[in-house]
């Protein structure tokens, strides 16, 4: 029989954020401006073309669905999915119950529309399968397939192109395949994925009471801490409480639910030692009031944008979400925003694997750094987002809000600056890259010491054990630390060395001393020892410190500890 025109067609994860501002651990790891500047003298290779959509007002699922999010691998049964296990084994025992619904519901959308769908509805029906994969790639062939051809007929015809392509998923640990024709057109959406995290414990989508709890193991490699959010009300972010103090890879999470929401989203992230930018580890679409919606819908009354008109009306729209939560407006930086201008291209490039991916990752470090706020800022938010076949505010906006991480950004309440730029002249599209910025006001170092040592007991309680006791030197060598770091007479090393000395003067027994970089006091990381031992006296000490190559100012954090009963001295008045 004659061979009939085949079309491949290849669609990677969507271009969205997908990464999670945290502090940053360590010395500042931002890319130099002179890094930024050559990049941007270069030419983008970005090709809009490739990765287009189509936009619909609504689309409605076809199902089944589950009520949990788990991995359940399920055996081949149809002769399209037995004949390519025969041919690619290993993409046969990796088919599982959530990449076969996804793949399903992308290739109904696909044969009706003769497009893939934009990427807000792609990741609707993602989630809505319940999947744990954050990152899936899909292939689609397509081709003539007349009516009178039996379906063995076809299968023998697709069966090689198929399996050869099956065969290239090495490595894939979740995988789907749906087989669709209709009008003469014939279409089989393969699709895989590997996943970053082995969830022990299937996670509840649908009203869940209370709380929602996630325990498992990164699959990630170098990983040094993982952080869960989950949305709370319209424009709430609350972090998830850490359930057991249990060693990477292995995490345990509760999440609070609000049960008034009608839907949440929770993110998972994970941070590599010394960076400000996490991976995603997983994100889930609950649904807490306890009806989950099958339908997706364009948010009402909102409008296409052009590209003059983006950053005023992006703009807007931020700072109309800060008024409802009453959060001061942001302001926009136009000298941060027009190097944002000539990096949003390159950072897309990247970022669709048409350059270098690591340059997306430059990009968004680089936007965070701030190089030309031209204000000393502490802290950054980072994301972005690609929509495919729309140029919808409204599409962006709900996107941005319904990712804890990037929602958190733009809702920071202590943000007042912001930059922002769209990927010009992308057609049907829409791609933008923004940061919002936390300038350096009144550093209160009380505050911030009474603040630290209240988060510190907190967690202290929440794992049962007696609180911890702070301990004051005689004198007050936290004003001293803190002079000598503003003005640069000490360096984070040289504060760390004295607290500890002027500590162990002090005491009778051992002590132990740990400096920490952070960008937000409210993320800082206690040591290990602190949450474990029964009883211990700290010692604190908080300052702020700006070497001279650095874009911005970190908070330094010195603690010291000591057991109880080991200080001859008690605290100064």
């Amino acid at each position: 029989m004659k061979r009939l025109a085949l079309i491949f067609l290849t669609v990677t994860g969507c271009a969205s954020s997908k990464y999670a501002g945290g502090a940053s651990l360590a010395e500042e790891r931002f890319p130099r401006r002179e890094e930024l500047a050559e990049r941007t003298k270069l030419p983008a290779s970005l090709d809009v073309k490739k990765i287009d959509a189509v936009a619909v007002d609504s689309w409605a699922l076809q199902g089944p669905f589950p009520s949990e999010a788990s991995v359940v691998h399920v055996a081949a049964a149809t002769p399209w999915e037995l004949a390519i296990a025969q041919g690619a084994p290993a993409f046969g025992a990796a088919l599982s119950a959530d990449l076969q619904c996804f793949a399903r519901e992308y290739a109904a959308f696909r044969i009706a529309k003769k497009s893939a769908p934009g990427n807000s509805l792609r990741d609707f029906m993602e989630r809505r399968c319940g999947t744990t994969a954050v990152d899936i790639d899909v292939q689609s062939l397509q081709g003539d397939v007349p009516e009178a051809m039996t379906e063995a007929e076809w299968l023998s015809q697709w069966k090689n192109d198929l399996i050869k392509e099956a065969q290239s998923r090495v490595g894939a640990t979740l995988t789907g395949l749906a087989v669709r024709r209709e009008a003469g057109v014939g279409l089989a959406v393969m699709v895989s994925a590997i996943a970053p995290t082995r969830f022990t414990q299937a996670i509840p989508l649908i009203a869940p009471k209370g709380a929602i709890v996630l325990r498992g193991q990164l699959q990630l490699q170098g990983v040094e801490r993982v952080e869960a959010l989950i949305n709370t009300g319209a424009l709430g972010v609350s972090s998830c409480r850490l359930l057991e103090a249990v060693p990477l890879p292995d995490f345990a999470f509760e999440c609070p639910v609000q049960a008034s929401d009608v839907r949440t989203t929770i993110a998972i992230a994970a941070f590599e030692p010394g960076r400000l930018l996490g991976r995603n580890a997983g994100s889930f679409l609950v649904w807490p009031a306890g009806t989950a919606a099958t339908t997706w819908t364009r948010p009402p009354g909102s409008t296409d944008v052009s590209d003059s008109e983006f950053n005023a009306k992006f703009l807007a729209a931020i700072n109309a979400v800060r008024e409802k939560a009453s959060l001061p407006s942001l302001v926009e930086v136009p000298s941060q925003s027009a190097v944002a201008q000539q990096l949003a291209p390159h950072y897309f490039a990247a970022a669709f694997q048409q350059e270098d991916a690591r340059i997306a990752d430059v990009i968004a470090l680089g936007m965070l750094a701030g190089w030309d706020v031209k204000k000393d800022i502490v802290s950054s938010g980072f994301g972005s987002q690609w929509l495919s076949g729309s140029r919808d505010l409204g599409v962006l906006m709900e996107f941005l809000l319904d990712d804890p991480f990037t929602r958190q950004s733009l809702t920071n309440p202590r943000a007042k600056l912001m930059s922002a730029a769209i990927v010009k002249d992308s057609g049907t599209s829409l791609g933008t890259i923004f940061s919002t910025y936390v300038p350096l006001e009144t550093f209160n170092r009380k505050e911030s010491e009474i603040a630290i040592i209240t988060h510190l007991n907190q967690m202290r309680l929440d794992h049962g054990l007696p609180l911890a006791q702070w301990t004051l030197w005689p004198e007050d060598e936290g004003a001293l630390v803190a002079q000598k770091l503003a003005d640069r007479s000490w360096d984070p090393g040289d504060a760390a060395n004295h607290v500890l000395h002027k500590t162990a003067l002090l005491a009778k027994g051992e002590v132990s001393g740990y400096v920490q970089l952070v960008d937000d006091l409210d993320h800082f990381q206690f040591p290990q020892e602190v949450l474990l031992r029964a009883n211990v006296n700290v010692f604190l000490a908080v300052g702020t410190y700006k070497a001279e190559t650095w874009a911005q100012t970190r908070y330094v954090v010195c603690f010291v500890l000591a057991r109880t009963g080991d200080i001859e001295t008690a605290s100064r008045d």
